[in-house]
């Protein structure tokens, strides 16, 4: 068994005569079982109940009441799940004195319960003998009787049986280093937090020893600018802007941008693939440019340059007793965007709209130290950009009232007439010219990709600008003119003079041209901003002031949501969303996600140079687990970089890695590798990679 592998395996038995079932929680602890420190954890429970196709079940609950766990008090409180209308399972929030919950289940079924928790090792706190059964023989015994589940994480790294061929002559052979695994903290990104936990002893399943590391965002942005890690839990977000999917595809996997600070974080290079992607790219034609994309995908699915995992989708919610008519925005920001907020209607005159997140953007509000998209789509409220994306993602006019390409690289773009700044300056065409040459000339890494197509600019009259690109890039209206907003000359031209760079200003003026106006911000805890009454969409914004409110807790939230504090929220986590789904007066919204999940591997380094191994790796991940535990079902398994939810560029016709051990250590065999008699993977002393590429057929 790994010492890492955190399940404990309980029965309750329903008696025959009865409509009750107790459910006993035990563990055999000398150290602490659950921390209790903020932010407050969850336990997720799975439910798999035979007589039901066998299906598990999915539910969490959050601490709540003390109940003695292992001689400890750990907190817990209400816990119901539900498959379909003819089954409830609820256990109540009062333990019984030796600590058991009274539950009722409307059919007479024994339920096996398997408790998973992200932080705590409970194997380890077992004792040898569990309930009179050898653990070992306990597994055997339910997994016979087709009620528990697999075990993730339960064999390999060392500490059980090989999984495969076990090497004739192991001085010829030598351990894999072992292998960090890297995320942000819990409270950072849940998420990605326990994507990391379930992958990586999922991957340990096949031997590979490794370790866990949590750092904060910014050591996660260095370890990946500086492409020092093994395996790196990441994801793209999936803001509207990429249902043209150049970041995804160009900007994450091109072979220009492998090189340090560029966005190819996992090195992948491949001469087919840059000539696929930049057809992509440069195509102006929808049909071909698709086909392109589509092409990129079969290539990256097949040689696993990332090992993907899932693609969340985006859970909001919204108080409708204060607005009503709200309507989603295609993506990871549903409601928290400007043609949404355009189209609420404030009841009973309620003028206030609060943003309920737990982001607490600490590099904001200096727009040239903008690191994130939370902050840059605030800065939108602030600075127009030259075009927004409406509800459905197609490019409408903002700062810009027209645009027209010329030829496939240049671009002349009008401003609305009479434009001004918050200050009353004119917006003019040479604050545009600006901000794209400062972008470019002094740098923000976060926009790389966005200002990276611009080449130069001319100003042809005071509203009319001409873009010259370097390349053909049929997505600059949708991506680079909606995600650079126009900053004011008068005011940001000083400070690149003054300053080494524009992001040293630490207390910036924030005067924009945007529907917003910044009023005040307390680092930590709130940004409150005024509606601009003289904004060309002052007359569509139905309440006067916006509040970007920022909490510790998401549970926190909910319970402002519900009490009208806030007006609407979103990176909600499954358990959140159905309890704001169950409250009169709350939209809650699942809407089709945009983000892609997965674990970022370095390409060009040791055993993830050959395919192979990449594509073992692929084969132990258990997608479908993250999304019943994680996601509790509201998400897909992810293929590649682009999401089923965008329907126009998404393939699913590439190559598919199911769970299947059995092939990954197929694979690993035929690359070379082999295990030790105790499980620890091996890899021949001067091996080489033998397959780094698959080529597209």
């Amino acid at each position: 068994m790994s010492s890492t592998a955190p399940w404990l395996v309980t029965y309750g038995e329903m008696p025959p005569s009865s409509m009750s079932m107790t459910l006993t929680l035990t563990a055999y602890a000398s150290t602490p079982v659950i921390s209790m420190q903020p932010p407050r954890k969850s336990i997720v429970i799975k439910i798999l109940v035979p007589e039901i196709r066998n299906r598990f079940e999915i539910v969490r609950y959050e601490t709540g009441k003390s109940v003695p766990v292992g001689g400890r008090m750990v907190r817990l409180h209400s816990l119901r799940a539900s498959d379909g209308p003819h089954r409830q399972l609820s256990l109540s929030d009062e333990p019984t004195s030796d600590g058991r919950f009274q539950s009722h289940a409307s059919q007479r079924v024994p339920i096996p319960i398997v408790i998973y928790t992200p932080d705590f090792n409970l194997w380890d706190a077992m004792s040898s003998n569990y309930n009179g059964v050898n653990r070992r023989e306990f597994i055997v015994g339910t997994a016979a009787s087709g009620a528990v589940v697999g075990l993730a994480g339960c064999t390999g790294g060392g500490n059980g049986e090989a999984p495969g061929t076990i090497a004739d002559d192991e001085d010829e052979y030598e351990p894999l280093p072992e292998m960090e695994f890297a995320s942000v903290a819990q409270d950072e990104d849940a998420l990605r937090y326990e994507v990391g936990n379930l992958a990586q002893r999922q991957i340990e399943a096949l031997g590979i020893r490794t370790n866990r590391e949590v750092v904060d965002v910014g050591t996660y942005s260095d370890k990946l600018n500086d492409r020092e890690f093994d395996f790196m839990i990441a994801a793209w977000t999936g803001g509207t802007e990429r249902l043209f999917p150049y970041y995804n595809l160009f900007y994450s996997f091109h072979s220009q941008f492998a090189n340090l600070q560029g966005g190819n974080y996992t090195m992948f290079e491949s001469d087919e693939y840059d000539e696929m992607v930049e057809n992509f790219r440069d195509e102006p034609n929808e049909q071909r440019r698709i086909e392109y994309a589509q092409n990129c995908q079969e290539i990256l699915a097949e040689n696993v340059p990332i090992i993907f995992t899932v693609h969340p989708d985006a859970l909001v919610a919204a108080n409708t007793d204060q607005f009503t008519n709200w309507q989603e925005m295609v993506g990871l920001y549903a409601y928290n965007n400007i043609p949404s907020l355009t189209e609420i209607e404030s009841v009973d005159g309620e003028d206030q709209v609060v943003f309920g997140t737990t982001e607490a953007l600490e590099t904001y509000p200096n727009f040239f130290n903008v690191t994130g998209p939370d902050a840059l789509r605030l800065h939108a409220f602030t600075y127009d950009p030259l075009v927004r994306l409406n509800l459905e993602g197609g490019p409408t006019p903002a700062a810009a009232e027209d645009w027209e390409w010329v030829d496939e690289t240049t671009l002349d773009v009008t401003l609305r007439a009479d434009m001004t700044f918050h200050d009353g300056e004119p917006v003019t065409a040479e604050d545009v010219q600006f901000t794209f040459d400062a972008i470019q000339e002094q740098g923000i890494p976060y926009l790389g990709s966005d200002i990276d197509p611009y080449g130069s600019s001319e100003i042809l009259d005071d509203r009319t600008v001409r873009f010259s690109l370097d390349n053909p890039f049929s997505g600059f209206v949708q991506i680079s003119l909606y995600r650079i907003p126009i900053v004011p000359e008068h005011i940001w031209s000083d400070a690149i003079d003054e300053y080494d760079h524009p992001s040293e200003w630490s207390d910036p003026d924030m005067t924009g041209s945007g529907p917003f106006e910044f009023i005040d911000y307390e680092p930590g805890t709130q940004i409150v901003f005024e509606k601009n009454q003289d904004h060309y969409l002052a007359d569509d914004l139905d309440f006067e002031e916006f509040v970007y409110r920022i909490y510790g807790s998401q549970s926190a939230i909910i319970g402002d949501l519900e009490s009208g504090d806030v007006t609407f929220t979103q990176y909600m986590g499954a358990e959140h969303w159905n309890q704001a789904n169950e409250t009169d007066g709350v939209r809650a919204v699942s809407n089709p996600g945009l983000d892609a999940h997965g674990i970022w591997i370095p390409n060009n380094e040791g055993p993830f140079r050959d395919v192979r191994f990449r594509k073992a790796l692929a084969h132990a991940v258990n997608q479908q687990e993250m999304i019943d535990i994680l996601l509790q079902g509201s998400g897909d398994e992810a293929l590649h970089p682009i999401a089923p939810a965008n329907v126009r560029y998404h393939n699913d016709d590439v190559q598919e890695y199911p769970l299947d051990l059995d092939r990954a250590v197929e694979l690993l065999e035929d690359a070379g590798f082999r295990w030790n008699e105790s499980g620890e993977l091996l890899m021949p002393i001067d091996w080489e990679p033998e397959v780094e590429y698959i080529p597209l057929e």
